[in-house]
């Protein structure tokens, strides 16, 4: 009895190379907008968070009382007393931006607060503070979107 050992013949060898570039096809057109959709998501959903923040941001700073009433002003802080005489506290604590004990962002990657006199220069005297510049950069997804937006002190020349 003769035993023949079958193998694969070059029609079924064919089929299976064109059956799995056709799938791997399918995989490239269906994940290239897959990936195109994530970064635009990411890229919306961080320009919302970071669009809010910085808006309340600059709500605040309309409602510093004085130049006088800012109590700490650095690159990374900013604390001032209210119209209403609230103390409002803008700092950075890890990767999250508080007010006071409420989290306004996360995942930043930078704040930075510029203060600026009439002029528009940068300014360490307290007195002389007329504008304060704020820039924000927050991660989503793989990427970091930035905002940078300045307002004036309110009532002041």
């Amino acid at each position: 009895m003769i035993m023949r050992t079958r193998g694969f013949t070059l029609v079924e060898f064919i089929m299976v190379i064109a059956a799995t570039s056709a799938v791997a096809l399918m995989g490239w057109v269906l994940f290239g907008p897959v990936d195109n959709w994530m970064f635009t998501q990411y890229r919306r959903a961080g320009f919302a968070e970071n669009a809010a923040a910085v808006s309340r941001i600059q709500k605040e700073i309309r409602r510093i009382k004085a130049p006088g009433q800012i109590q700490i002003f650095t690159a990374t802080q900013l604390r001032f007393v209210d119209i209403d005489n609230n103390t409002v506290d803008f700092l950075l604590s890890g990767t999250d931006l508080m007010r006071g004990a409420d989290v306004l962002a996360r995942n930043v990657q930078g704040l930075t607060f510029t203060y600026l006199d009439k002029d528009g220069n940068a300014t360490a005297v307290q007195g002389q503070i007329r504008v304060i510049k704020v820039k924000l950069a927050i991660a989503s997804g793989n990427q970091t979107i930035r905002i940078e937006s300045s307002e004036r002190i309110r009532n002041l020349p």
